[in-house]
């Protein structure tokens, strides 16, 4: 009978252990509940998010974390072109174009900016660039399609007699510029390299430094406005004469020999085609029954 009893007095302090709760707390669990989470110290401050690429703010950060890049290059060309091509503020093409008179790749930029920024500039500053182009890179000849491009920017007045001709002038410079070896050079190999590393420096991102290179300088301006208005030689002409069908030839050819710049836009392929259709117009005008050496057609046909 002890023994029972000994042995129910056992199982009843076992049973109170077991259900008594510890005096010391439970592990935490795995995610805080809202009560621990409010007693966690707020952050200092919020996060700024980082600009957008191209804004504005993104540009003035570029030129700002540049600013000691471009000293410690002595404000060199290619240092005060990537500051253009990455801001946009003329100040520094400006100053290239001052100190550096002989640069091609300058020339080139401003002769860009002359053609895209209407306005910007006068035909005489845009002359004394092409001028200047034409005397420091006579072997490339892109310096000789940026010779037709102004030439075609010029008033109708301009060739009125005793003037030479507009269609003779246009076609003797589209000739020098295809007897030229080569494939017409901007000088955008350079200034996409130079302009990546001021990227880095002004502390852009790896992938933001080679986005910025490739959207920085003016890639097709140039080539899409020469096949835009170039070949248009009626509008000084007036007429489909046989020297107008000689210089929309020798537009397609250059067309064709600027094809070869990289990264040139569809739109540039499409005006070609589009040439080459006013060509076969032009054609069927004066001499319908003439044959195309191309396709063993004449024109009619």
């Amino acid at each position: 009978m002890a023994g029972a009893v000994l042995v129910l007095l056992a199982g009843g302090w076992m049973m109170r252990l077991l259900l008594r709760q510890p005096d010391s707390p439970a592990l935490p669990p795995a995610f805080p509940t809202p009560r621990q989470s409010a007693a966690t110290p707020a952050r200092a401050g919020k996060t700024t998010p980082p600009p957008v690429f191209g804004s504005p703010e993104f540009k003035k950060i570029l030129i700002q974390g540049s600013a000691s890049w471009l000293e410690a290059r002595h404000r060199d060309a290619p240092g005060l072109l990537a500051l253009w091509d990455s801001s946009g503020d003329e100040t520094h093409l400006r100053e290239g174009a001052a100190k550096f008179l002989d640069d091609p790749s300058i020339c080139t930029a401003m002769l860009d900016h002359w053609v895209t920024s209407p306005g910007r500039m006068s035909m005489e500053e845009a002359q004394l660039q092409m001028d200047r182009l034409i005397a420091t890179a006579p072997d490339n000849p892109m310096s000789y399609y940026w010779e037709a491009c102004f030439l075609d920017q010029l008033p109708r007045s301009t060739w009125a007699p005793p003037n030479p001709g507009y269609a003779e002038i246009l076609t003797a410079t589209l000739q020098t510029a295809l007897s030229k070896p080569g494939v017409p050079d901007r000088y955008l190999t350079g200034r996409r390299m130079v302009l990546k590393e001021a990227a880095l420096a002004a502390g852009a991102s790896p992938r933001e430094a080679a986005r910025l290179s490739m959207n920085g300088p003016s890639l097709t301006s140039m080539e899409f406005i020469f096949t835009s208005r170039v070949a248009l030689s009626r509008e000084k002409t007036g007429q489909s004469s046989p020297a107008d069908l000689e210089l929309t030839d020798l537009s397609i050819q250059s067309g064709q020999h600027l094809a070869g710049v990289p990264g040139l836009a569809v739109g540039f392929q499409q005006r070609l085609a589009q040439l080459d259709r006013e060509r076969s117009t032009m054609r069927l005008e004066r001499t319908p029954d003439a044959m195309i050496p191309e396709t063993g057609q004449n024109v009619r046909e």
